[in-house]
């Protein structure tokens, strides 16, 4: 009867569970690549390192090379100035390198890029000409208006000979990134926030322009992580190939991309005649690759 089919099938999962294949999710998808490597793609021979800083750090730090260590390097002091060194841009890609579908939010290509390039040279020459032809008069808003609060860090008095020397020097030079440490006080939201609750903030072009600028500089070098992205996808998988290694997150990523691929189909089968059904035990279902890579086989 059905009752004593079930039981038997019970005993017969029971006694032979010892044979059941057990994995970690990475061992499993290492299984899979090697003895479906026709199907998959994948190399048989390649190496496994389990540690992929050297190989990381190494294409970071040639990306540092090229922006900041050719000519020009505008955004070098910049980026010095507001600790974004080489250790920083290490940290952010490691996060980065281990999901390929993670996405940066906003991401900008090379056109966006240029065009951000040319607003901010067009600004900072509006904010130049500002400065020459109305120079004084700015400094008088900033010294006499009786609405700014005069602390250390907003517009004390003894303070502002060196702000406005920094603007001089600034606005002779040639690079708009070269953002001197107190310049949002010369930004409309640094004039707001430098205002006595009950006071008017003053207003001027000015404030403005340099508001405009510091946004567009503080994108820019925000499109530096999507162009660190772009160059490290790049370099990363050609310098594995030609090193014959494979991390361990490669062992989820290959996988997911041999299934996703035109072959995909074909190797779930492969798969799931394999291995006819799946338990997974504390299964990373927040993982967007471990799931599609289960639910691309058994779904």
């Amino acid at each position: 009867n059905a009752g004593s089919e079930a039981g038997e099938l019970l005993n017969r999962a029971l006694t032979s569970f010892d044979t059941a294949a057990i994995f970690t999710i990475h061992g499993f998808c290492l299984r899979a690549l090697q003895d479906s490597a026709f199907e998959s793609g994948s190399l048989y021979d390649t190496e496994l390192v389990t540690d992929p800083t050297p190989l990381v750090r190494e294409i970071v730090e040639d990306f540092w090379r090229t922006r900041f260590f050719g000519e020009p390097a505008p955004l070098l002091v910049y980026a010095l100035r507001n600790g974004y060194d080489c250790d920083y841009f290490m940290k952010f890609m490691r996060e980065m390198s281990t999901n390929p579908l993670r996405k940066i939010i906003p991401w900008y290509d090379a056109a966006e890029i240029e065009a951000m390039e040319r607003d901010c040279l067009a600004i900072f020459g509006t904010l130049r000409d500002f400065w020459r032809g109305s120079g004084a008069e700015i400094r008088e808003i900033i010294t006499s208006d009786k609405g700014l609060r005069r602390s250390v860090d907003t517009y004390r008095q003894d303070l502002l000979p060196g702000l406005f020397n920094s603007m001089d020097l600034f606005v002779e030079g040639d690079n708009p990134y070269e953002i001197f440490s107190g310049f949002n006080r010369f930004t409309a939201s640094g004039i707001a926030a430098g205002t006595r609750k009950d006071k008017v903030a003053p207003h001027h072009g000015f404030f403005d322009r340099c508001q405009r600028l510091l946004e567009l500089v503080n994108r820019r070098f925000l499109a530096l992580k999507s162009e660190l992205v772009s160059f490290c996808r790049e370099q990363l998988p050609l310098r594995k190939r030609e090193r014959n290694i494979r991390f361990f997150d490669d062992l989820l990523n290959d996988l997911h991309f041999a299934l996703c691929a035109e072959n995909g189909p074909a190797l779930a089968a492969t798969l799931r005649e394999k291995y006819r059904a799946a338990l997974i035990d504390e299964f990373q279902d927040t993982d967007p690759v471990q799931y599609d890579i289960f639910r691309k086989i058994y779904a």
